[in-house]
């Protein structure tokens, strides 16, 4: 409760919404008297106007009540929000509310808070008050460990014999110093190549 809110920020595909999951699944399997609400900032917007068109003061209410009478809030995208001033003005008042009430609070953006350009100072001071965490990018052996777990992966969905040998594994998670996401793509193209020419997969394949 010392770090509240928890700010998660790195470039796109380094993997934030994939650990806000994995927090949202360890909590539900180790504490399932928590209460857990995870929302995209696509859906906060979408829920916000929906609730200020429609409802008036009761699906305001209504709306407030859903995001903030919870144990763990954890918001993705957040700088989304900033884009849209009311929606904004909500988030800040979300934040002062769940902090206030002793809730924790999880968010993630591409950017630190100090940075999303269209935030107001007021909202860039209350995400940044608690822990901000930077998500840096995969190394080497991260790269490796990713590319064995989408082997074992799709092997798993039915490609027993799918075989790449340790240099072309090697070769691969040296040269493709990018995001996870962009390695998943790259793992897919040389898997796919493979099955559509009916080849095996080489170094030589992987480093072409």
């Amino acid at each position: 409760p010392q770090y509240n809110p928890i700010v998660l920020h790195g470039a796109n595909g380094i993997g934030k919404t994939h650990i806000l999951h994995a927090i949202e699944a360890e909590i539900a399997q180790g504490d399932s008297e928590r209460r857990v609400k995870f929302v995209s900032a696509e859906d906060f917007v979408a829920q916000f106007v929906a609730s200020v068109r429609g409802s008036g003061r009761d699906g305001m209410s209504a709306f407030k009540a859903g995001l903030r009478d919870v144990d763990l809030l954890i918001i993705d995208d957040v700088h989304f929000i900033a884009d849209k001033s009311a929606s904004q003005e909500e988030l800040l008042h979300t934040i002062i509310s769940m902090v206030g009430a002793g809730r924790q609070i999880l968010i993630a953006s591409d950017r630190h808070p100090d940075t999303i350009e269209k935030a107001s100072d007021r909202l860039k001071s209350y995400m940044s008050s608690g822990l901000v965490c930077k998500i840096g990018a995969a190394d080497y052996e991260l790269r490796l460990r990713i590319l064995d777990r989408l082997i074992a992966r799709r092997r798993d969905q039915g490609h027993a014999s799918l075989a790449i040998p340790q240099a072309a594994r090697d070769h691969l998670a040296a040269r493709m110093n990018v995001t996870p996401r962009d390695l998943e793509g790259a793992f897919n193209q040389i898997v796919a190549q493979s099955e559509f020419l009916g080849t095996p997969i080489t170094l030589e394949t992987v480093q072409e």
